[in-house]
Parts: structure tokens; C-alpha cells; sequence
């Protein structure tokens, strides 16, 4: 299969970037095994399909309440999960979908296939389930420790701190659109820490009505303010704008974005804040 939906960006960007084939409807979410394989290991994935079919004999053989509790919530969350993760495809961020019970009941389940294998086959059984445990193990760790490093967002607190104090408690907030995701990240970030309002455009937004906006805002008490990542990209807003940075934050241990591969990788990344003051009256006027 090729699971194919609604096109999303960020999955053309990597593509891009990492010169697969462009289709920006692809969903890859025919790789939800395979996805597992990369972090757990294929012998421990092999082990843990084979504990699911165990469990499910067992429970239905003779099953407690516990083992009942256990099989319908992984066929209620995992396999709907794995059919259909339903969020961006890119590494890592689609595997916190996983992260509750899917990949926990994968390795409980290979765990319930070593002790067969131990307490079934003796001394042989107890060799397999010592080499399925070392690559429980092993496999992870070749996995994560390439990227151990990885950080996420640090120094946002102090950057959003700035952010507010340049802003004031008597602002009210358009994010404009930037070249990265910070439209949709910074919204509610702003409106919960800075306890102003906050909105951002869409692709139909009228920029005459930064003015009309500017001067209800102003009867209201609150002096509306122009948020993005890049002074440049305020400025684009409205001609003759005089953004200013007040914030920037570098995070040189950012995992990449995959989607065909683990992360192995890491990225820089800046995220930065400037800001400037809507006119009450238009360029136009």
C-alpha cells in the first residue's frame, strides 16, 4: 500500500530536502511496523507479534480480568494506530503516538515470549531469551545514542519572557505568517504567557484591515502589535512597518525530520521573535 491523503508541507519540505520523490499527499502510514523495527529491532518486533498472538490465546483461553484489560486496550489503540496514525509522518514526531501503549505493549509482549521460551525449551529457551534481551537492549541503544544530544527548544522560556516584556500587558497580537511553523507554534504560546490577545492571519486576510483593526483595538485600550519570526517577514506585512528583534534563540542539537529513516542527525535551528506596531491608519489613507 501507499497511503496518500490531504497534502501536507512540512512532508514536501523533507522530501525536499532529502530528494525523495515530491509528493506532498503522501502519509507513509504503511510504515507503522517498520517504524517500530527502527527503534525496538526487528527481533524484538518479531518476538512482540508473536506475544500478541500468544496473549490473545491465553486471554481468550483463560484470560483475567488484567489480561482482558491489557489485549483490548493495545486492539483498541495500537491496531487502530497502526492502520491509521492519523498526524505528520515525520520522525519523531509520529511515533508519540506509539508512545502510551503501543511500543510499551510491543515490548511487554516480546518480554511474555522470552519467559515462554525460558521456562518451556530450558537451557536452550533460556539462550534465546538471553539473545532476544540483549537485542532488546542493544538495538534501542544503537538507535538513540548517535542523537543523545538532542534538545528542544531551549532558551524558549527566557526568548517568550522577552518576548512579553517588549510587547507589554497592553498589546493585542497578529502572528503573521513566517518561513517556518511559527504561526502555528507561537499563538497560544504568546496568549497563555503574555495574557493578551492573540490571533493569526490566513491567506484571505484583507491588509487593510490592520488599520480598521488597529483603531478598535485602540478604543479597547490595547495597542495592536505585528508578531513574527524575522523582521523582514513583519515587514512584508504592511509597507513601511519598523520591526525589531527582541528575541532569538539557537538550538544547534535539533533532530532532524525524517520520514524514511531514523534520525540520525542532528540540525540547527533559530527561532527567533520580532514585533512591530500597526498604524491606525492605512499606507492607502
Amino acid at each position: 500500500q501507499t497511503v496518500r491523503g490531504k497534502q501536507i508541507t512540512l512532508v514536501a519540505q523533507i522530501q525536499r530536502l532529502d530528494h525523495l520523490a515530491p509528493d506532498a499527499a503522501r502519509h507513509y502510514y504503511e510504515s507503522s511496523l517498520r517504524w517500530h523495527a527502527w527503534y525496538l529491532g526487528p527481533p524484538l518486533l518479531f518476538a512482540a507479534i508473536v506475544g500478541v498472538a500468544y496473549a490473545i490465546r491465553e486471554t481468550l483461553r483463560n484470560g483475567s480480568i488484567g489480561r482482558w484489560l491489557l489485549v483490548t486496550t493495545f486492539g483498541a489503540t495500537g491496531v487502530i494506530y497502526l492502520w491509521n496514525a492519523n498526524i505528520t509522518p515525520d520522525q519523531l514526531w509520529i511515533m508519540r503516538r506509539y508512545l502510551p501503549i503501543g511500543i510499551p505493549a510491543f515490548v511487554l509482549f516480546a518480554v511474555m515470549v522470552m519467559q515462554w521460551l525460558a521456562g518451556r525449551f530450558g537451557r536452550v529457551g533460556i539462550g534465546a531469551a538471553v539473545v532476544l534481551a540483549v537485542a532488546a537492549i542493544a538495538w534501542p541503544l544503537s538507535a538513540t545514542l548517535p542523537v543523545r544530544d538532542d534538545t528542544t527548544q531551549p532558551g524558549m522560556l527566557a526568548a517568550i519572557n522577552a518576548t512579553c516584556a517588549a510587547l507589554g500587558p497592553d498589546a493585542a497580537v497578529i502572528v503573521a505568517r513566517g518561513s517556518n511553523a511559527f504561526h502555528v507554534e507561537v499563538p497560544q504560546t504568546l496568549r497563555s504567557f503574555c495574557n493578551i490577545p492573540v490571533a493569526q492571519t490566513h491567506d484571505s486576510f484583507d491588509p487593510s484591515q490592520y488599520a480598521v483593526l488597529a483603531r478598535q483595538w485602540k478604543k479597547a485600550g490595547r495597542t495592536l502589535q505585528i508578531v513574527s519570526d524575522t523582521p523582514a517577514n513583519v515587514a512584508a506585512v504592511l509597507p513601511g512597518l519598523r520591526p525589531r528583534l527582541v528575541a532569538s534563540v539557537t538550538n544547534r542539537h535539533a533532530l532532524e525530520q525524517t520520514l524514511d529513516r531514523p534520525p540520525r542527525h542532528y540540525t540547527m535551528t533559530v527561532f527567533s521573535f520580532a514585533i512591530a506596531t500597526v498604524p491606525l491608519t492605512s499606507a492607502s489613507s
